[in-house]
């Protein structure tokens, strides 16, 4: 019989990811993991977090990986980095480099084993670019952090989606 597991906010710790899914929900191939974005931050091995859902991928089990605040913050930084040679930009990707840190991002540099995000091997940068908002399920709806009822179509407010509380 298929299971599914939803698991929330990892920020970069690898050896409690790995235990959880080793040691305790131990997926058969066949079995439905969501994850629902922050791999990233704050813990010590953001790098590995991503090395080893990236393998999980390849290894074909059935997963789906949400975009979490982090992943998108670190996207937009990235883009500001790659665009600073502009004075106007420089200032902005200064700023967002200090709340980044301020939300655990040194540490994801620190694991990367750089000092600067735009060192960061682009493709992992496109993984995270290219992660989706939401998933939805035949009885459930998974998003990163909730839903804005307030809009229309609560599915457009993709910031909601990333920061609602």
């Amino acid at each position: 019989m298929k299971k599914r597991w939803v698991i929330p906010d990892i920020h970069g710790c690898l050896n409690t990811l790995k235990a959880l899914i080793n040691e305790q929900i131990r997926p058969a191939r066949y079995d439905e993991l969501y994850f629902l974005g922050d791999y990233i931050d704050r813990g010590p091995d953001s790098k590995g977090v991503l090395d080893y859902l990236r393998a999980l991928q390849k290894d074909e089990y059935t997963l789906t990986l949400l975009k979490g605040n982090h992943e998108d913050f670190a996207v937009e930084l990235y883009d500001a980095e790659m665009q600073s040679k502009q004075s106007w930009f420089n200032l902005l990707s200064r700023r967002k480099r200090a709340a980044w840190f301020a939300i655990g991002g040194k540490e994801t540099l620190n694991s990367f084993g750089i000092r600067n995000i735009r060192d960061i091997p682009p493709d992992y940068i496109e993984w995270m670019r290219n992660l989706e908002y939401y998933v939805t399920l035949e009885d459930f709806i998974l998003v990163h952090a909730g839903l804005n009822f307030r809009n229309p179509d609560p599915f457009e407010d993709r910031r909601s989606m990333l920061w609602i509380r």
